[in-house]
């Protein structure tokens, strides 16, 4: 009589196992994905590790997380991370980290040897980058990745700036061109009730003959600054049209959060 319960409770059990293990025999390929996301995010860490390009040296890795318009390809994406390598940011990395000092170099001697030990590619998915920087110490390449991070961030917030005073600019284009659009109809409509004048006086002179087409007068003084005000009204509104063409032409690319390189390797 006791083997029962016994028995009833090694079937529950082994059902309970059949039930845990069922998924995984379903899907044997569950976890694949996963494993090459994990495989995919590991090669962007901001761990250290050695550099292929140098014995001896480790290399820093920032990450970038970033926001981009629509038109921005991954082509415009690469150009613009590129823009890192330019002289005037290798001299700002320079100027905040004293590198003149520290390497004992002058301003071309510093900048050429950042752009060896420097690198800036796209992220993996395309929605952002990796600053890498290579040096003998670890704290220095640490601090190469973070400050050209920075650096760079700090690059695309003042070209944002400037889109934003273009925007401003174009606002301000299109309030003139409003106005200007307003006068040039004020003139329309008064050069209107002048010639409905004109004809009225005509008729009441010659009630009994027929009516004679009455001639447009010569251009006055009026005339000529309706001729001014349609010129200006047609050069500003050209203008705003460039203007507005050139901000469609914009690349939008903002850095929104950084993932700081680490100066030691986790234990």
């Amino acid at each position: 009589m006791r083997r029962a319960p016994l028995f009833l409770c090694i079937v529950v059990c082994f059902a309970a196992l059949l039930f845990l293990l069922w998924p995984s025999t379903k899907h044997p390929g569950r976890g694949t994905g996963d494993a090459g996301a994990s495989k995919g995010q590991a090669a962007e860490t901001t761990e250290l590790r050695r550099d292929p390009r140098q014995e001896g040296h480790v290399e820093a890795s920032a990450i970038l997380r970033m926001e981009m318009s629509g038109n921005v390809s991954g082509a415009d994406l690469a150009i613009a991370l590129a823009s890192l390598l330019d002289r005037p940011q290798r001299d700002e990395i320079s100027a905040r980290l004293a590198l003149k000092t520290a390497w004992s170099t002058d301003d071309e001697q510093t900048a050429q040897r950042l752009a060896k030990i420097l690198t800036v590619t796209p992220s993996s998915d395309g929605k952002g980058g990796i600053v890498r920087a290579s040096d003998a110490s670890p704290v220095m390449a640490a601090s190469l990745a973070n400050t050209a991070a920075s650096v760079l961030r700090d690059h695309f917030e003042r070209t944002a700036t400037e889109t934003r005073r273009m925007e401003r600019d174009i606002g301000i284009q299109r309030d003139k061109v409003e106005d200007m659009r307003k006068l040039l109809a004020s003139f329309i409509r008064s050069g209107m009730i002048i010639y409905q004048a004109e004809q009225d006086r005509a008729a009441k002179a010659a009630p009994d003959e027929a009516p004679q087409p009455v001639p447009v007068s010569p251009p006055t003084q009026q005339g000529d600054v309706y001729v001014d005000a349609k010129g200006e009204f047609e050069h500003a509104t050209q203008e705003l049209s460039r203007m507005e063409e050139k901000r469609r032409e914009v690349k939008e690319i903002t850095i929104h959060h950084i993932l700081w390189a680490e100066a030691k390797a986790r234990e």
